[in-house]
Formats: structure tokens, sequence, C-alpha cells
């Protein structure tokens, strides 16, 4: 068969294959897999996962190459492993790199000193992009086609072989090399980034429909599928508490100050809630000035202990008006239940709980505890 239609047909399987690589990435990034290894700050695994994709590209290219002549063969091989490692960084360039050389020795034949060359230099080439190049460029076509350009090293591994094999096909294969490496890493690079950028503005909508946009916090809509959300075993000393505070005279900090300073004594009110509870606990704004705090598997004593040091936090800290000094503080109404009901029905009883705090005054913790089936107040 014609070598310039082999070549043809070559460039139109790198496309597809391509295709198969940005379905898996978007598959890995929309997966549980991806949050996991984030949280747990897996960042090697992560970067393993993300070269095992780079290397699926590998290997399925090289089971299908182009035979020049007996044991040697021309594919794309080089194009995913320099693009895994100039977008990606080394790691993640390394495990395409590793596949794509155990496969080529697997298959034998002269072949493999040129190939593995090859392969070598096109991780090289993206690692002299990601470090030297790629922040000369801006923007998708001058990136993708520096990127594309400098992975092409890999071209001179052809000079490796017989003379006999290269001699008539050295300008062609250049000429293809470099068109498909370019073309190939300009689509990558900007088929994944459109990937991310679709990621990141539903992550984003996703954000805003739970999180509060003034504090930051989760939003009442949040906390209600928090609620039902399955919690650690329940021991007899352990259940979940609910503390519902709220600011007291909030509005005439508002009426005096205007609605800027009020809104900053609320995002103060946030942090403060936010450093005094544990790793497992969640801090919603329900709405205005009251919030919530959900704790999880906790004894009835930590339960005060939490409300008590917010309450403290807050009265303590020094809190400005410009150049006056605003004195806040909260009035807080926690329980402690060793079992959960509804989300609705909880936070009725903690709201009760509250206004006894308000009717003490304020600046103070009223705590109801569940006991024999009856609320404790």
């Amino acid at each position: 068969m014609d070598g310039s239609f082999l070549q043809v047909l070559s460039f139109v399987e790198t496309m597809g294959v391509i295709s198969l690589l940005v379905v898996l990435y978007g598959v890995l990034k929309r997966s549980s897999l991806e949050k996991a290894l984030i949280s747990a700050d897996a960042g090697i695994v992560y970067s393993i996962a993300i070269g095992l994709i780079f290397a699926v590209s590998v290997i399925y290219t090289m089971l299908d190459p182009i035979e020049l002549s007996e044991g040697a063969a021309f594919d794309v091989r080089c194009l995913f492993v320099g693009v895994a490692t100039g977008l990606f960084g080394p790691l993640v360039g390394l495990v395409p790199l590793i596949a794509g050389s155990l496969l080529r020795i697997s298959v034998g034949g002269p072949g493999i000193a040129p190939g593995l060359f090859a392969l070598a230099l096109s991780f090289g080439g993206g690692l002299i992009w990601r470090t030297y190049v790629r922040d000369a460029f801006a923007g998708l076509i001058g990136r993708g086609t520096s990127l594309g350009f400098c992975l092409s090293i890999h071209i001179f591994a052809i000079l490796t072989l017989a003379e006999d094999i290269w001699e008539d096909r050295l300008v062609s294969l250049t000429v293809f090399y470099l068109t498909n490496n370019i073309f190939g890493a300009t689509l990558i690079y900007g088929l994944l980034r459109r990937e991310d950028t679709l990621l990141d503005q539903f992550s984003n909508l996703e954000k805003s429909a739970h999180h509060d946009a003034l504090t930051g916090l989760v939003n009442r809509r949040k906390m209600e599928t928090l609620y039902v959300q399955p919690r650690a075993r329940r021991t007899r000393d352990r259940g979940t508490g609910i503390i519902c505070f709220d600011l007291d005279g909030f509005k005439s900090v508002n009426d005096r100050y205007g609605h800027d300073v009020g809104d900053q004594a609320l995002i103060l009110v946030a942090e403060k809630a936010l450093k005094e509870v544990r790793s497992n606990d969640h801090v919603c704004r329900l709405g205005g000035d009251e919030f919530l705090i959900l704790l999880q598997d906790v004894e009835a004593a930590t339960v005060k202990n939490i409300a008590e040091r917010c309450r403290s936090a807050i009265r303590d800290h020094r809190f400005m008006a410009g150049d006056m000094p605003v004195q806040l503080s909260i009035s807080a109404g926690a329980i402690w239940k060793p079992t959960r009901a509804s989300f609705r029905k909880d936070y009725r009883i903690a709201d009760r709980a509250l206004y006894k705090a308000k009717d003490d005054g304020g600046n103070t913790v009223y705590i109801s505890k569940m006991e024999d089936g009856i609320m404790r107040y």
C-alpha cells in the first residue's frame, strides 16, 4: 500500500486515539476517585492515574504501527509521551514512557534501540518545553505548536536505523511527524483545557448552589443533605450535636454602621466558628445572622465546650467599624441527641434553646440534652 496513504490513515487514527484519551481523562476527573485522591493529598497516585491514561494511548497506537521493513515501524507513541510530560510533568510522563518501552522490547526486532531512543527523546522534549519554553507562549496555538515542535526531537532517532531504511523516507517522515506532533499536541492541549474549564464551571455552579456567597459556609440546602448522610456508628455516650446561634443586636450594627460592616461581622463570625470546630464538623449559615453547627459522633460535654469556645472567640475579638470598636457577641442554643430525627425537627429544638439563651440576656449558651427520650432544658 502507498506510504503516503498509510501516513494519512495513521493521522486519522491518531485523532481517534486522542478522542479516547480525552474521554478517559474526563471520566477520571468526574469520578469520585479523583476527589478521594486529592482530598487524601495522594499526589503521586493521582499522577500515575493520569499517566496510565496516556499509557493506554501509547499502547493502542503501538499495536497498529506502519511497517517500514522487517522489525522497523513507525507510530505516534512519542506524541503521547511528550505531551504527558509537557502538560503534567515528568512523573506523569514516566508512566507512558515505561509502558511504551516495555511493549517495544517485547515486540523485538532490529528497531528496539531506535524505538527506545525515540521515546526517551520525546520525554526529554516534553520536559524542555515544560521547563524552558511553555511560559514564553500564551494561548492555545502558541503553546500547542511549541510543545509539538519540542517533542519532535525524537525524529533524530530515525537516523540510528540502518541507512537503507530511512534514506528515501527521511523527508516524508520528518514532515509527517512534525505535522502530526504539532497538530496532535495542540488538539490534546486544547481539548484537555476545555475539559478542565467545563469541570471548573460545573464545580463553581455546584458550590454556588450549596454554599453561602458571603461567608463560603454551606447553606441550609446542603446542611439538610449532610444531616441525613451516613455517619459513624453510634455509642452510648456519643451522638449528634447541633449549635444554633446568631449575633446579639445585629440589626443595630447594620443600622448604625451600614451593611458593609454588617457583612464583615458575619464573615468574622464564620471564620471564628470554623476555627473552633473539629475537622469532621460542618458550619452553616442559615440566613441573615443565624448560623448552625452540626457536630457528628460527639459527646454532650464537647457540644457545650465548642459552643462556649465560639461564644468566647467572638466576644473577645476586637472588631472595628472604621476607627470605631464594635462589641460583638452571640447567643447560642445547643442540643445533644443520641439519635437523629429529621433536620427540621432537630433544628426547631435547637432554635428553642437559642431563644432561651436570648431570654437570658444574650452572650450566653443554653444547652439541651436528650435523656430517657425526653429533651431536658
